[in-house]
């Protein structure tokens, strides 16, 4: 995950929950001293500004139309609940905080904003509630289960330690995980899944060819477990 995401992300709580400020900023690009401003000045020569200008104008076509959302320049806005607002900075610069956001669109079932954070070697999606502005990081986006409760998020990124499947729902204003299921990353880091119920998912990962493992995920007494295929 990236740094400046991670420091945001453990302030947040307690600066929302404050009450001082209508806005909650998920994201930043502060230089950590002048060291880095020098070195960022050097990376500003290689910014690969055509594709960064590609990408914003993709974005401005999912925001047409739209009154929730805006992009000022390196700053993106999301409409919450309340009044508020939740702001992502980019950071273009290639170093451990590099971080490009895109706004992807509005999920009504979940009611929360799907962006999708490009830290260059890796891609992550951040789900914001509308209503607090709290968000969720995941490696792919929300998958919902046929009642329209609850969707299962994951995937495998072992650079990154993050080998699960998520199964979260909607409690209050945050998104909350229900369950996790420890994913067989380190021998099929290709994941895929599919709901085949309410309480039941379809899990089958692969390596570079066929699939290898295949796991069927279950909820019964409020319990998420994992077991093998037959």
């Amino acid at each position: 995950m990236l740094l400046r995401l991670l420091v945001a992300l453990l302030l947040l709580a307690p600066a929302a929950a404050s009450g001082q400020s209508r806005s909650v900023m998920l994201t930043s690009c502060v230089p950590n001293g002048f060291s880095e401003v020098q070195a960022w000045r050097k990376a500003a020569r290689q910014l690969d500004r055509q594709r960064l200008a590609a990408l914003r104008q993709e974005e401005a076509g999912r925001m047409a139309g739209r009154d929730d959302v805006w992009r000022d320049h390196d700053r993106l806005y999301l409409a919450l609940g309340d009044d508020k607002v939740a702001v992502l900075t980019d950071c273009p610069y290639p170093d451990d905080g590099m971080h490009l956001h895109s706004w992807l669109g509005f999920d009504e079932t979940g009611r929360f904003h799907i962006t999708l954070a490009d830290s260059g070697d890796d891609q992550t999606y951040l789900l914001v509630s509308r209503r607090e502005g709290m968000p969720m990081e995941t490696l792919s986006l929300p998958l919902w289960a046929p009642d329209k409760k609850k969707f299962a998020v994951g995937g495998c990124n072992l650079r990154a330690g993050r080998t699960l499947l998520v199964i979260a729902s909607r409690s209050g204003g945050a998104l909350s995980p229900e369950g996790t299921i420890e994913l067989p990353c380190a021998s099929a880091p290709n994941c895929r899944f599919d709901w085949e119920g309410d309480k039941s998912l379809l899990v089958a990962c692969a390596n570079l060819g066929p699939v290898i493992t295949r796991l069927r995920v279950t909820q019964a007494g409020g319990v998420w477990t994992a077991g093998p295929v037959p």
